[in-house]
């Protein structure tokens, strides 16, 4: 090769290699990657539009957060900007950093060795002229560091993690997995300053080992009210259709499913309670919008610390349709009950709505027996005083003027759990009109994952009807709903216990003042 033509190649690969250090993209063009899908090598997706919003996010925010579904290349893309940081810092290349130092986590030392050799093989499949310039000055397992001094660093997350300084930025994988992620985040969170920390997952529950990335996508009241947040569902990706998911879930478990592919914090113990329930049929796949003046059916659970209480409408076809959540952690009764109603305020119009509130079967009895302590005695102060708590009153709910036009009705329900749990199972059975007996806005989400798995029953039991749900984070909220079935059903007298199960409607009796109706 002549003097000149040297001279030109080296003058375009110089030109090349300045494009690189500028742009990630442009980079990306260079590299070939492991498929562990196909097990084979292929160049880097430079086309799927969901990679390019998560590097702009990772690039324009200082905080992320990413919920994934598995198998979506998302942990690849960190690993490969890592790679493109490392490879060009110290180089004093426009785009390129003075230095870099990249901390990179996995759930267990097998797997962090794993995903550092990923780094070591896009580099080492990187074209002469690009994989020569600053080459690898040290390739260890865990360790990798370039000659002008960019350094790339993998931690297991087992029991233990890295409490280090000096990091450019830190990405926890699969954290909901990793069982030191909180220790080492805390250790890691105030000295990484003007760097960045990167959080990817695929849910792993709301408890336990998962509770840690939950707190981080769910933002903990402002806790991490700083996280940008990303969501990346498997049909994002342009190879992932129908056949495909068939083939990667027909071997899994249903929640197993909701988890891993489908961005479910569902987490279970055992059997679900209703494994009838199918969120195709019973969500709303839009936005449910308030129905009027039709009555709202309010729905307690006053659960010690853990209170709950749920919004639900009847529509015009005799369905429940189940409309807003909401959830207190570490609360009394009467602040949550103050902040519930406020809650209520925002959504429909209070002034001008009938209200059914159903209570759970402890406040009512302890109510009854005229006690002054626990959930009765927070439901008096916040209610006010019945003169007939069997019928209705025209006070508000908070006990405010009684010149309301509606008023509440305070209903016993039942507090044997099983018949109320059958109760809400009729209604997840489609009818003979095609329909299910309830549907739920897509907002609901807790009460939606509990309903797909998250209430369940333990280990042990083989939940038949005998037996009782787990009490667990979920339950709370299926609680409410199941009060206030039961309570309405008891309203209208219509048993669903008949000899053979079938629904039976009795005769109805007449409830309090006739001037006000349970429902249109």
């Amino acid at each position: 090769m002549s003097e000149n033509i040297q001279s030109l190649v080296g003058q375009l690969n110089k030109a090349e290699i300045e494009a690189c250090a500028k742009d990630f993209w442009y980079f990306a063009q260079f590299l070939r990657t492991d498929d562990e899908e196909r097990e084979l090598i292929r160049p880097f997706p430079l086309n799927f539009d969901y990679l390019h919003t998560v590097f702009y996010n990772l690039e324009n925010s200082k905080r992320n957060v990413i919920l994934k579904s598995r198998r979506e290349l998302v942990s690849l893309l960190s690993l490969a900007r890592k790679l493109w940081k490392a490879k060009f810092a110290g180089s004093d290349l426009k785009g390129s950093a003075g230095m870099y130092y990249g901390g990179y986590s996995a759930t267990d030392e097998e797997l962090a060795k794993y995903q550092m050799a990923r780094i070591s093989s896009m580099n080492a499949r990187l074209p002469d002229w690009l994989r020569s310039f600053n080459p690898l000055a040290n390739d260890g397992q865990l360790f990798k560091s370039f000659e002008l001094g960019g350094k790339i660093q993998g931690f297991p997350l087992k029991r233990e993690g890295t409490h280090g300084f000096g990091f450019s930025d830190f990405t926890f994988d699969e954290a909901s997995h990793q069982e030191a992620a909180r220790s080492t985040y805390r250790g890691i969170a105030p000295s990484i300053g003007s760097g960045s920390i990167e959080i990817i997952s695929t849910p792993n529950g709301k408890e336990g080992i998962g509770r840690f990335f939950f707190e981080i996508w769910d933002g903990y009241g402002d806790k991490y009210k700083d996280y940008k947040r990303s969501k990346i569902h498997w049909s994002d990706n342009p190879e992932h259709d129908a056949a495909w998911y068939k083939r990667v879930t027909d071997d899994l478990q249903a929640w197993e499913v909701q988890q891993q592919y489908e961005l479910s914090f569902i987490g279970m113990s055992g059997m679900p309670v209703f494994p009838e329930f199918d969120r195709n049929v019973h969500v709303s796949k839009t936005p449910i919008v308030v129905m009027g003046k039709r009555t709202m059916y309010i729905m307690w659970d006053f659960g010690y610390h853990h209170p709950a209480v749920s919004f639900w409408q009847r529509n015009t076809k005799d369905q429940w349709v189940g409309l807003r959540e909401f959830s207190g952690e570490d609360i009394d009764f009467n602040t949550f009950s103050t902040q519930a109603l406020e809650f209520a305020e925002a959504f429909y119009e209070r002034e001008t709505t009938p209200e059914i509130h159903f209570i759970d079967p402890a406040g009512c009895q302890i109510y009854h027996q005229l006690g002054q302590s626990g959930a009765a005695s927070d439901y008096l102060t916040i209610k006010g005083s019945y003169d007939n708590p069997s019928i209705w009153s025209r006070k508000r709910f908070d006990g405010s003027d009684t010149q309301v036009r509606f008023g509440l009705q305070q209903v016993g329900t039942r507090d044997n759990e099983a018949p109320r749990i059958k109760e809400v199972r009729q209604l997840l059975k489609l009818r003979a009109d095609g329909l299910p007996g309830l549907i739920i806005d897509p907002s609901m989400e807790y009460f939606i994952d509990g309903m797909g798995g998250g209430y369940c029953y333990d280990d042990a039991k083989r939940g038949d009807l005998s037996e009782e749900p787990s009490k667990n984070s979920y339950s709370h909220l299926q609680d409410t709903f199941q009060y206030g079935v039961s309570g309405f059903n008891r309203m209208h007298r219509t048993d669903y216990n008949g000899p053979n199960g079938e629904k039976r409607e009795l005769a109805k009796k007449r409830i309090g003042n006739t001037k006000y109706r349970i429902g249109r």
